[in-house]
């Protein structure tokens, strides 16, 4: 299924990079380089991402051990499809998190401080 310009992630995102739209104005107003904006945004983004896929991590170890002893032959530990999960989440929050944080970084700092 491809991913929706519109998801529910890049809404989140989008919207907890809204409210620190001022904050991101007086930054851009004082001289933040636009590159160290979107690394904040993304960063801001990526961090609720990062903790639900560790969360998520730390469940699917606890709950495949108990699958060995429901199903006769699933493995224990799957190690690489636990990475490539991890990794294909962490990509999605990523790309979900660069268009608002791009957004922000390419407005002026007068319309960011105006906005409220």
């Amino acid at each position: 299924m491809p991913l929706a310009a519109d998801s529910s992630w890049h809404g989140v995102v989008s919207y907890l990079v809204e409210q620190r739209r001022r904050e991101f104005g007086i930054r851009m107003a004082l001289g933040a380089e636009r590159s160290a904006l979107v690394r904040s945004a993304i960063r801001y983004g990526l961090g609720p991402a990062l903790l639900g896929t560790v969360i998520g991590l730390a469940a699917a170890t606890r709950l495949a051990r108990a699958n060995t002893t429901l199903f006769a032959g699933a493995p224990a530990f799957d190690l690489p499809a636990f990475l490539t999960s991890a990794a294909i989440l962490t990509l999605i929050a990523l790309f979900a998190a660069y268009p608002p944080a791009r957004r922000i970084a390419n407005d002026d700092a007068a319309s960011a401080l105006r906005s409220e």
